[in-house]
């Protein structure tokens, strides 16, 4: 069977399980709850008489999709963090990653403040190292896991198959969908063995609304940039790092910013990535990458 058809079986899998295991999983929490109800899980509380059970189906469905995928790795391709070949200095190509990340988001959040998008804030809060440690740790978390996920295996594996452009576009076109798999699904506390089919139909619910189109162009495009990222310089730890860079930037840009101000053409309603001057910018990283990729190779050569 080709990639393709095991990545399918998979899908359904992590899709049949959640659907499954979601009520005693409600079950699990709920007794937590109420066994320690001062411990506040995941920020839960059913005192309320009703609580978000999506936030814990998200949660089920990337556990399950970890688990499975490793049980499964024989079929679907083994991963290595150094990279698609044998990249050299994971530690050192993460921090180039990073530092990417990081330079270019602060460009666009300068181009925004002089576009009038943005300000700077009157005062940075004063707790701002500790919101600025736990974006750090969340940024890794997320950079590590969809990385290895979508850049690892997913492009490794279609890359196996089938030509090289085409890999970067299903991949990334994956990447896309699964961050429009969130909803909010209400519950109350109790047994309810419909609990799971409610949660995937309401995550899966949005990927057929007409307004989910231009998000989802732009993440298509951040995507294959974090591809090439990854096939560009054959290291895993760099894409990992560009990832991670910009979602620090995106926490913590609150600390010094103001809010968006919302200009209509600029900024919209759907968020920078689903206009034009969103996926300019993000067009505008290739020869931005090239050039960082020239710059330290270089550099590591003296």
């Amino acid at each position: 069977m080709r990639f393709p058809g095991w990545l399918a079986c998979l899908l359904m899998g992590v899709i049949g399980l959640s659907v499954l295991t979601a009520p005693l999983i409600k079950g699990a929490v709920e007794w937590f709850l109420q066994a320690f109800p001062s411990s506040a899980l995941f920020g839960f509380d059913t005192t309320g008489g009703s609580y978000d059970f999506g936030r814990i189906y998200r949660r089920l469905l990337l556990l399950l999709t970890l688990f499975l995928g490793a049980l499964g790795r024989k079929w679907l391709g083994p991963i290595s963090l150094r990279g698609i070949g044998a990249g050299s200095r994971p530690a050192r190509q993460l921090g180039s990653g990073f530092m990417l990340g990081c330079f270019s988001f602060a460009l666009f959040l300068a181009i925004f403040i002089l576009l009038g998008e943005r300000s700077l804030a009157p005062a940075v809060p004063a707790d701002w190292s500790w919101r600025a440690g736990r974006a750090l740790t969340s940024a890794l978390v997320v950079g590590v896991v969809e990385e290895t996920i979508f850049r690892g295996y997913l492009l490794g594996g279609f890359l196996r198959d089938g030509s090289r452009f085409g890999a970067v576009v299903w991949g990334s076109a994956l990447f896309s969908a699964v961050h429009f798999l969130r909803a909010p699904v209400p519950v109350t506390p109790g047994l309810h063995l419909g609990v799971g089919l409610q949660a995937l139909g309401a995550h899966f619910r949005p990927l057929g609304r007409p307004e989910v189109f231009f998000p989802f162009i732009g993440l298509l495009l951040l995507g294959m940039l974090l591809a090439y990222a990854y096939l560009w310089t054959d290291s895993l730890p760099f894409a990992i790092g560009l990832h991670a860079g910009w979602v620090f930037l995106v926490k913590t840009a609150g600390l010094l910013l103001r809010e968006p101000t919302g200009i209509e053409w600029l900024y919209g309603e759907q968020g920078v990535l689903a206009g034009a001057v969103g996926w300019t910018l993000l067009l505008l990283m290739i020869p931005l990458l090239r050039l960082w990729i020239v710059w330290t190779s270089t550099t590591a050569r003296r």
